[in-house]
Formats: structure tokens, C-alpha cells, sequence
């Protein structure tokens, strides 16, 4: 859909997530679809045992390392301003990098499948949102026990 594409402006996915079996395989949250010959402009969201990425198939755009346990709920976030393109898990900076591909949808969107293996997601996901704007509102610690999500206008998918 060219409403999930991103191109080079300003975006924000998130959701919580509660892995079932999380391991050193990535597991896939949201897949653009991308995924010929011209995949090195898509984009995934996901995450392992030990770091979450946003990235293509042939590049991480960014990854943030941190601890992910089975049977636990957090929330994961990125969101790219202008060129700054930036993650973060409970509301904490993990890494930002700087980011200007023009991100494109090229297929089916995927949520909770990597498409080129036909992984299923071995993990609950709530409250997956994506959003065509930044947002700062992850500046401050978000913990399961405050569940809070404040309104976005002009979000395009929210399941």
C-alpha cells in the first residue's frame, strides 16, 4: 500500500510485544513487503533474544542492543525526524542513526510474518501502530503497568 510508504519523510511505528519463544532468529513485526529485487529500500520492524532492528533485507538501518525475555511485555518504538532516525524499547534511547533512504511498499504488508522465510512470529503483539510523523512522546520510561497510549492523529494502521 503507498500509504505505508514511508518515502524520506518523518514516520513512527510502535507496539508492545510479548515474546512466546524468542531466540537468535529475527522475529518480524511489520514487513513494507518488499521483498524482490528491489528490496534494499523496504523496511522490517523486529527483534531477537538480544536486540531490536529496523532495517531491508540487504541492510540494518538501525539496532538497538538490549535483553528481550519470553513471557515478558514491552514496548518498542522507532521513528525517524528529518534524518534521525531513532529507537527505543519502554520509552529508552537505545540508538539513534542517521537514516534518509526513501523508504517504498512494493507488496503485500506483513504484520507478524517474515514473507521470504514464512516465519510466523513467535511472539503476542498489541497496539501495533504506524504513523506517518515523528514522535517525541518516547522520552519518558513506558512500562507495561502503564499501558498508556496517547491519541496520534493520522495514524494509518493501528491493530
Amino acid at each position: 500500500s503507498s500509504d505505508l510508504a514511508f518515502g524520506t519523510g518523518d514516520f513512527t511505528m510502535e507496539c508492545w510485544v510479548k515474546p512466546t519463544s524468542v531466540g537468535s532468529t529475527l522475529e518480524t513485526i511489520f514487513d513494507s513487503g518488499n521483498t524482490g529485487s528491489n528490496n534494499a529500500d523496504s523496511i522490517y520492524f523486529g527483534f531477537n533474544e538480544s536486540q531490536i532492528n529496523v532495517g531491508s533485507y540487504n541492510s540494518y538501518y538501525c539496532r538497538g542492543y538490549t535483553t528481550n525475555y519470553n513471557g515478558e511485555w514491552f514496548h518498542i518504538a522507532v521513528s525517524r525526524s528529518g534524518t534521525n532516525l531513532r529507537m527505543f524499547k519502554n520509552g529508552v534511547l537505545l540508538k539513534t542513526e542517521t537514516n534518509s533512504t526513501d523508504l517504498k511498499s512494493g507488496g503485500p504488508i506483513n504484520l507478524g510474518i517474515q514473507p521470504l522465510a514464512a516465519q510466523p512470529l513467535n511472539a503476542l503483539i498489541s497496539n501495533f501502530r504506524a504513523i506517518k510523523s515523528s514522535s517525541e512522546r518516547f522520552e519518558t520510561n513506558i512500562s507495561a503497568s502503564s499501558g498508556s497510549f496517547p491519541s496520534f492523529l493520522n495514524f494509518l494502521i493501528m491493530l
